[in-house]
């Protein structure tokens, strides 16, 4: 298939929402193939969960003013259709979906998945600050990355 026909056919790409009680997930498909997906999960106790551990409470809800706090919990392309923009389609359409539920702060762990010749850090991170996140702590092969909408 000509990369121009992919391409037209990754930008027409009806994506399915499934939300399982704190969960929403959005998927890509081809028909019945699976190309990619990106997981948001509500968290109740985001800073005993993921920030005690590097921040302290007032930076906390300083950069989190509000109660309710999103994470991308998962994001996933299939190999196949990687380097196509598909990620960037999930997730945007992913944060403009929870956006209209009401939800305007977003973070994420960047975690490097080279073992599944997936994105190293430098570019996870480029990935994600061309969405709009901000990283908050590099905390090793990692990045605690956060944003919020207003």
């Amino acid at each position: 298939m000509k990369l121009s026909r992919l391409y037209e056919q990754l930008t027409k790409i009806p994506f399915k929402v499934t939300v399982d009680d704190n969960m929403t997930t959005v998927a890509a498909y081809n028909g019945d193939t699976l190309l990619g997906k990106v997981v948001f999960e509500q968290v109740f106790d985001a800073y005993e969960l993921d920030f005690a551990d590097f921040m302290d409470e007032d930076r906390y809800y300083r950069t989190f003013p509000g109660n309710d706090l999103i994470k991308i919990a998962h994001l996933q392309v299939e190999p196949a259709y990687r380097g196509r923009g598909l990620a960037k389609q999930l997730v945007t359409h992913g944060l403009n979906l929870m956006r209209r539920k009401g939800y305007n702060q977003f973070y994420l762990n960047a975690s490097p998945m080279d073992r599944f010749n997936g994105l190293g850090l430098n570019e996870l991170v480029n990935f994600y600050e061309q969405l709009g996140f901000k990283v908050l702590q590099h905390r090793g092969g990692n990045a605690m990355m956060g944003m919020v909408v207003s």
